[in-house]
């Protein structure tokens, strides 16, 4: 049992002796655990800002792929957009003046025959000199023949010269200049005008500082020349007792007896005739497209526009006396003259008042007056007047109006 004890003695004493500190060696303790606790410490706190880093560099990324993503796809959808703005735009296209342009759906168009005015308002709404609003533009769009318009309006020499800008391949100045009603300032207005072969073409954008001035300059980038149309002679012979006279810028010809008095005003649209012992004297004369007078604007049916359109020809007040011709006591019937050209004529009834210093009705005289209107080929004036003056008759205005005028024919 002893040396079971001594045994378990032995056992003991080991277990004892391995707990005792070896001689210059001391035991390990707690305080000497720190550093590595210090270590494991920075080594999260490190960890910690990397991964607070990489969530906020990967949070920035996502935002700007994300905006740009965005982006793209505005640009590309404003890219569509204006594509499909593109693809919905309105042509226009003038055979007679040569050129042809694109623009934006929502302007309306208003066609004179020399001239266009498009708006993105309606024009009915407005009335004349009534200054536009920012949002608010009319483009005027003017042509004509080189030595027919007086080129020194507008004034351009206090205009402000802007860039140049350029119309169908042909370089142009934009200017800016200040418009005056009644003599005050209106607005300012953009200008340009361009030569093309004998037709000058003149732009007018009011306001200058339109918001909407981007639809002019769709209109110019968009701009191309053609050939504009010509009127050819019409080959005809006449008696040599009389002399053919042909105008191929407007399209009609007609001839007159030799011993006649031929006088041509405001560049061939107003021509007088007169023989000469006065018995026959008359006019002929060129009716716009659109006109103010009479109140014929948008009417399309042309016995009812010439009835108050050629009303208007024979409205003179003066001094004590005033003639007029009532649209109700005027008819129109169709013909076709010697030429086999079908014309309008027109049987008017001219009433002239004569009037004392009272402005009372003294004399009260009616005449009737025959006149005969030819439609033309032409855009800009579509019809052709033979009127005869006051103390003339239908014979002499037969012997030409109803006797030889002819149409000329565009030139293909």
């Amino acid at each position: 049992m002893e040396d079971g004890g001594n045994s378990d003695n032995q056992v003991n004493h080991n277990v004892e002796t391995k707990l005792q500190p070896i001689q210059g060696i001391n035991p390990p303790t707690v305080t000497e655990a720190a550093p590595k606790t210090n270590k494991l410490k920075k080594l999260f706190i490190i960890l910690v800002i990397v991964i607070s880093t990489a969530t906020v560099f990967l949070v920035i990324l996502k935002i700007y792929v994300g905006r740009s993503i965005s982006k793209s796809s505005e640009e590309n959808t404003s890219l569509r957009q204006k594509e499909t703005v593109k693809f919905n735009l309105e042509s226009y296209e003038s055979s007679f003046w040569g050129y042809r342009f694109d623009y934006s759906p929502d302007l309306k168009i208003q066609d004179f025959g020399n001239g266009l005015v498009l708006t993105n308002y309606i024009p009915a709404d407005k009335t004349a000199n009534e200054k536009l609003s920012a949002d608010e533009i009319e483009i005027n769009i003017n042509t004509f023949f080189e030595d027919t318009r007086n080129l020194d309006y507008p004034n351009l020499k206090d205009a402000q010269k802007l860039r140049a800008i350029n119309i169908g391949g042909v370089t142009s100045e934009l200017y800016k200049f200040d418009y005056f009603s009644g003599g005050e300032l209106l607005d300012s207005r953009l200008f340009s005008r361009i030569k093309q072969g004998k037709i000058y073409y003149q732009f007018w954008i009011e306001p200058a500082d339109s918001l909407e001035i981007d639809k002019f300059y769709q209109i110019i980038e968009s701009f191309k020349f053609s050939s504009p149309s010509e009127f050819q002679p019409s080959g005809k012979t006449v008696d040599p007792s009389r002399i053919l006279y042909e105008n191929l810028r407007y399209g009609f010809a007609f001839s007159y007896p030799k011993n006649w008095k031929f006088e041509d005003f405001n560049e061939s649209s107003t021509i007088l005739l007169s023989d000469g012992d006065g018995t026959h004297y008359f006019r002929i004369e060129l009716i716009p497209k659109v006109s103010y007078f009479g109140g014929v604007f948008g009417i399309t049916d042309i016995k009812l526009r010439l009835k108050k359109e050629i009303s208007t020809y024979c409205l003179a007040d003066g001094p004590g006396m005033s003639i007029s011709c009532p649209e109700e006591l005027t008819s129109i019937e169709t013909f076709l003259n010697n030429e086999g050209v079908e014309g309008y004529r027109v049987k008017l009834v001219m009433v002239e008042e004569k009037y004392n210093s009272d402005s009372q009705i003294m004399e009260k005289t009616q005449k009737d007056v025959v006149a005969y209107v030819y439609e033309l080929d032409n855009p800009q004036y579509p019809f052709l007047l033979f009127s005869p003056l006051p103390e003339s008759t239908e014979t002499g205005l037969q012997e030409v109006g109803a006797g030889t005028f002819t149409k000329l024919i565009l030139k293909k």
